[in-house]
């Protein structure tokens, strides 16, 4: 089974990802037709992996967990593209100023590489982001709603993720796009 531990995102983000989806297809008509994420699939994702068995989901949701932390935010959402010139996503990056994200990342890969030693867990260095977009084949957003896009991010709204728990998902990949499955939230236990 797919399944991956991610970070849920506040009402205020899906608005503005809604926002942002009016933005840049209204400044750049091309982006129209490609795979926008929809509402109830944003999200941050820690950790992903390709193939789990039924022990597997448990040992993730328990190394979800263990993590033993205080709550933290992650803020100051910046719109991007990436690749920067020929495009394949467009993305919130956010920042995790604390760097509790990135240790709650590495927790979760950490535990599961101890439960499954014949199983390739990728480790990176956590980037927290917000995929909103994927193209279907790589091509330039224009440079008018690549601005307009960082211009309604800019805007002060106060806008972070408050994290305090952590939610496993499946993931079922279908022709029309992903679909998730909340398996289980768990609670950050503090520190």
């Amino acid at each position: 089974m797919r399944c991956f531990a991610a970070i849920e995102l506040p009402d205020a983000f899906v608005a503005l990802s809604e926002e942002l989806r009016r933005t840049v297809t209204l400044a750049d008509p091309s982006w129209e037709a490609e795979k926008w994420v929809t509402a109830e699939n944003l999200h941050v994702t820690l950790a992903f992996f390709a193939d789990l068995d039924g022990n597997g989901v448990e040992d993730l949701v328990s190394a979800c967990g263990s993590a033993s932390m205080a709550p933290f935010s992650l803020g100051e959402p910046v719109f991007e593209t990436q690749p920067r010139h020929s495009a394949s996503l467009a993305w919130l990056r956010l920042a995790d100023a604390t760097g509790r994200g990135g240790k709650l990342a590495r927790h979760i890969e950490s535990c599961m590489r101890a439960t499954e030693d014949d199983s390739p867990h990728a480790s990176r260095r956590f980037a927290p982001h917000v995929t909103l977009v994927r193209a279907r084949r790589p091509h330039e957003m224009n440079a008018g709603a690549v601005d307009a896009a960082r211009n309604l991010v800019d805007v002060p709204r106060g806008l972070f993720v408050s994290v305090s728990t952590v939610t496993v998902f499946s993931s079922t990949l279908t022709p029309s796009g992903p679909r998730y499955r909340r398996v289980e939230t768990v609670g950050i236990r503090e520190s």
